[in-house]
């Protein structure tokens, strides 16, 4: 199995936050998130997914498009990395 790099957008306002239904887990719900392509900037990929997510692009600029969460991967996920 391949893995690539993911984005991940918090979408905050008015005290409330943008998530998303995941068709694919009953019950489940998570921020905007999904690969980057190999072409792709993370910000790009942010916005893209955004767009998919939310069906438009009327929306601003982000305004953090830093790491601001890192977790370490166990040892049996490191192994699918090159």
């Amino acid at each position: 199995m391949t893995y690539r790099k993911t984005v991940a957008g918090v979408v905050y306002q008015e005290r409330e936050f943008f998530l998303v239904q995941k068709a694919h887990w009953e019950g489940w719900w998570d921020f905007s998130q999904g690969g980057v392509n190999a072409d792709e900037s993370l910000e790009v990929a942010l916005m893209r997914e955004l767009h998919e997510e939310l069906g438009t692009s009327n929306f601003g600029k982000p305004t953090n498009t830093g790491v601001s969460l890192r977790r370490p991967f166990c040892p049996q996920t490191k192994a699918h990395y090159p």
